[in-house]
């Protein structure tokens, strides 16, 4: 056989054998695809799996926190309410004993006894307000104000001052309370027909 005869021989030989290396690597590479698709939707089906895991997490999480929160409020209302009770147990309470009055020639005084029936008090301020009548505080600084103890107010005014049974003042206590907080009362004065002065805790209408 001539060379160009050998050529068309190998090449009729070899024609079929490459088609169905063809048509093999075509299926294989189906194959592999399909494979590789399953592969993909597998990695998918994980991934869902992981962001429905999350999102429960996130869930539970947002639960907690506000579980976390509730008890959060509940000890600072209990906290709160337990402050307001030390609070209130350690304020003075100011009740009124008697009270008379003496005068001379240009002035008259008014003593008014009280006695502190609640918590001890410290660096005791008093001071006159919204008076009706010009009149003026004798001592207006206690170092302490004991339970049990009692103390004289004095209040002095000019004799030319009438005093009316309409005539009132208030008498503002400020002091350091049984917890060492600053504080404050307010004492509502008045005249009475016999022409003293009595307070009371509340105001008079």
């Amino acid at each position: 056989m001539k060379f160009n005869e050998w050529g068309d021989f190998f090449a009729g030989v070899s024609a079929p054998l490459a088609f169905l290396w063809l048509v093999v690597g075509y299926f294989q590479q189906g194959e592999e695809l399909g494979q590789n698709t399953l592969a993909l939707k597998q990695q998918e089906r994980a991934l869902q799996l992981q962001v429905e895991e999350l999102k429960q997490s996130v869930q539970q999480q947002k639960e907690m926190v506000k579980v976390t929160q509730e008890e959060l409020e509940i000890n600072r209302a209990s906290i709160d309410r337990e402050y307001r009770k030390e609070k209130l147990r350690s304020q003075p309470l100011i009740r009124q004993l008697g009270g008379a009055y003496s005068s001379s020639k240009e002035i008259i005084q008014h003593m008014v006894s009280a006695k502190n029936i609640g918590h001890l008090i410290s660096r005791v301020v008093l001071s006159v307000r919204n008076s009706t009548i010009e009149l003026s505080l004798d001592k207006d600084f206690f170092d302490n104000w004991d339970f049990d103890a009692e103390k004289n107010l004095v209040f002095t005014r000019g004799k030319d001052s009438l005093l009316k049974a309409s005539d009132s003042f208030e008498l503002h206590i400020d002091y350091l309370d049984g917890m060492g907080e600053q504080s404050g009362q307010i004492l509502y004065f008045r005249a009475n027909e016999k022409g003293s002065f009595i307070f009371s805790s509340e105001k008079y209408m």
